[in-house]
């Protein structure tokens, strides 16, 4: 079945930089991409992030998350 999936993109201070999905349906296999903008249109800053997906559906009995920590490097 369908899974709801959100995906939030964090900066070194916790605090929230991206929503790059809340609440989409979506099917077993799915991509993100982040554009490396911030949520109000500006450009995040060189740094560590932590990506944040939380995945919610019947087949998993209740909620699961992954998180993954990345590097954005600008030049």
């Amino acid at each position: 079945g369908a899974y709801q999936v959100a995906a939030t993109i964090y900066d070194s201070h916790g605090k929230a930089a991206r929503t790059l999905a809340e609440g989409l349906p979506s099917g077993p296999v799915g991509t993100f991409e982040w554009n490396g903008l911030c949520d109000d249109g500006t450009a995040a800053l060189s740094g560590l992030y932590l990506v944040r997906v939380t995945i919610a559906g019947h087949t998993l009995n209740g909620t699961g998350e992954l998180e993954e920590t990345i590097a954005l490097v600008r030049e």
